[in-house]
């Protein structure tokens, strides 16, 4: 209800929430687990994952404790949060959140099992701080997928334990992503174990990817014939140093 109320500056279908009024925070109780609970798929926060957009946001819990959004996807057959794919182009910033159990069996568990940055035409600006993207899956982008036209900038987050079926078991990109101090390990690819799909750890089929101080390693590529456990796709992934 927070995330539409600051989504739409109105408190129609915010359930009590008050109206947000331009560039909004949310803050997250301490320790607190939001586990979502309403099945179904649409892109007003009325079922689903929590559908960010219209405005900039800030979603943030304090830094000793910290917080968790469970997307609970067995329930809602969803992944956990989306920035979708609507003007305006918007900066979103999430910090201290774990964001859990996302992706399901509906029509959103194509993209990013966890978040899905839906930026397509709208260049979107997403910065993700201090956080555990973990335990989700999804067609391609088990943990996290953006798409062109998006900013991404990852900071001290970790990705691990996530899953898909096609290709990205941790992370799928077409837009331009950095990821500083970051790891990226225990994913899986490919994981219904056909011979369609790689890059356990990442698949950039466009964009740019830049790692500094980031760890990607540990990944694993289900399928049959050649292997990509670590990263594949058509675009070069760049060092900017001192990454394993």
């Amino acid at each position: 209800e927070a995330v539409e109320a600051a989504s739409t500056d109105s408190n129609t279908n915010a359930d009590g929430c008050p109206a947000g009024s331009g560039k909004d925070v949310i803050h997250l109780r301490v320790g607190a687990t939001y586990e979502l609970s309403r099945p179904g798929f649409d892109g007003n926060n009325q079922a689903g994952d929590l559908d960010i957009r219209g405005d900039d946001l800030v979603i943030i819990a304090p830094q000793l404790g910290g917080a968790t959004i469970d997307g609970n996807g067995a329930t809602t057959g969803e992944r956990a949060i989306e920035i979708i794919n609507a003007a305006p182009a918007i900066d979103v910033l999430i910090d201290n959140i774990d964001v859990v159990d996302g992706g399901g069996t509906g029509p959103a568990a194509d993209n990013g099992g966890a978040i899905a940055i839906n930026g397509v035409t709208n260049a979107h600006k997403v910065t993700l701080i201090d956080m555990a993207i973990s335990g989700s899956r999804a067609i391609v982008g088990g943990g996290l997928s953006i798409a062109a036209q998006s900013t991404v900038e990852l900071q001290d987050v970790t990705i691990s334990g996530n899953s898909a079926t096609v290709d990205g078991g941790g992370l799928d990109s077409d837009g331009i992503v950095t990821s500083l101090n970051s790891t990226i390990t225990a994913n899986q690819a490919n994981s219904d174990g056909d011979f369609i799909g790689g890059g356990g750890g990442v698949y950039t089929p466009g964009g740019t990817l830049s790692l500094k101080n980031t760890i990607l390693a540990g990944n694993s590529d289900a399928g049959q014939g050649a292997k990509e456990p670590e990263c594949g796709g058509t675009d070069a992934i760049a060092s900017l140093g001192n990454n394993l």
